[in-house]
């Protein structure tokens, strides 16, 4: 009897570190660095015309009249994933952008929490930007701990400006 709870035991320890481990795979497997380097070179694609995505990202987050006035909802009828009204908290000024677009592979932090079973959990981040081509930049942030959660954001250049046409927030 002993050696089945054993054996048990050790079956459950193995399960419990491999999904662990895939889960870890994954988030960091989401970084694109092929994309990041897009995004920062000066001669790629999207970074060519009257409005260089660049310049466009650096004014964005940093001017909330010029982000207000660069929030465009897309017109695609049943489109899950664009703005509307309610959803739209980019363009109604309660995202923040505390991550600021920075980009990163995979980031874990301590979060204490005095009322979880241990004091905290581990956090594991990542942030990177993705499809990228001439007139269309997208940018996820992803979270994955105790609680999934992450933002995705996804710009357009419309008549030769860029717009955040689509954005989700994750936290649930």
């Amino acid at each position: 009897m002993k050696k089945i709870r054993r054996f048990f035991v050790m079956m459950m320890v193995a399960v419990i570190g491999l999904a662990t481990s895939v889960e870890v795979s994954a988030i960091s497997s989401s970084y694109d660095a092929k994309a990041c380097k897009m995004v920062a070179n000066k001669k790629s694609a999207c970074n060519q015309g009257s409005e260089p995505f660049y310049v466009f990202i650096k004014k964005f987050k940093t001017n909330k009249k010029f982000m207000k006035s660069r929030v465009k909802p897309c017109k695609k009828k049943n489109c899950k994933w664009c703005l509307s009204p309610e959803m739209a908290s980019v363009g109604n000024g309660y995202d923040n952008l505390f991550h600021g677009f920075k980009t990163f592979k995979l980031k874990k932090e301590w979060i204490k929490d005095e009322y979880m079973e241990g004091g905290g959990f581990y956090e594991e981040t990542t942030a990177t930007w993705c499809s990228v081509s001439k007139n269309c930049v997208s940018y996820s942030f992803e979270g994955d701990g105790d609680f999934g959660w992450g933002f995705d954001y996804t710009f357009e250049r419309i008549k030769g400006k860029w717009y955040l046409t689509h954005y989700v927030n994750l936290n649930l």
